[in-house]
């Protein structure tokens, strides 16, 4: 039952210290789920999780949106020739995150 936890925890730990994404939070958060309602501590556990995971995805939506402001911008641009970088390195700044 723990192992998935104790999993995220060395990841998250040094000397790896990976970020945790969203796909990872998901992952967690649907093995918290199918754990018995019988133990309040896992409930604790998963309502923690599911927070730190919807301030990621929020932040997340804010870069999007900003990838895609800057994208449309470089566009424009490139139309009229006033743009220095590529526009595909906008491209894949918002692919990336989407």
């Amino acid at each position: 039952m723990d192992s998935p936890e104790r999993l995220w925890n060395i990841m998250v730990s040094p000397p790896y210290n990976i970020k945790p994404t969203i796909p990872m939070y998901n992952r967690l958060i649907r093995h918290y789920a199918r754990v018995p309602s019988q133990y309040p501590e896992v409930n604790n556990r998963m309502m923690e999780k599911i927070r730190e995971g919807s301030a990621l995805l929020l932040d997340t939506l804010r870069e999007v949106h900003r990838a895609a402001s800057s994208l449309a911008r470089a566009k424009e641009l490139a139309k009229r020739g006033l743009l220095t970088d590529s526009v595909e390195q906008f491209e894949r700044k918002y692919q990336y995150l989407v």
